[in-house]
């Protein structure tokens, strides 16, 4: 795959993060007590409550911050897409360290894994991708 693809696909994918960040912002602002019953399967305590609607804030500020690396700097989305790796593996680092442990079934751990892995695998073609023109692919 040449450089050019791969970078395409990073930024593809970038998009649709940000398509996917939009509606994880609504379902944790608008819709956060249905989503955190029927989707996320936790309970519904004021305060986690609460906690999930401050992080739909964040889904729709990231959302628009893709939307834009999407539209004006598509070449930065490899880079992009590791940072959000690198901070969500940060994140779960944190909270084991601080022995946090959930107590619900939390559904939507298992969408949040195939979201991180490829947050990682699209960087990595593209960085093992090689630069040749795009009519040699």
């Amino acid at each position: 795959m040449t450089k050019a693809r791969a970078l395409n696909l990073n930024a593809l994918f970038l998009l649709i993060i940000a398509c996917l960040d939009v509606v994880r912002g609504f379902m944790h602002t608008f819709l956060n007590g249905f989503a955190s019953e029927h989707i996320a399967m936790i309970d519904a305590h004021p305060d986690a409550l609460f906690l999930l609607g401050v992080f739909g804030i964040s889904n729709f500020v990231t959302a628009m911050i893709y939307f834009v690396i999407y539209k004006k700097a598509k070449q930065i989305a490899p880079y992009v897409l590791l940072a959000i790796f690198f901070g969500y593996l940060l994140g779960i680092i944190g909270i084991r360290t601080d022995g946090l442990r959930m107590q619900s079934a939390f559904n939507g751990q298992y969408m949040m894994f195939v979201y991180l892995a490829f947050t990682l695998i699209f960087p990595s073609i593209f960085f093992l991708s090689k630069n040749q023109p795009a009519n040699q692919d």
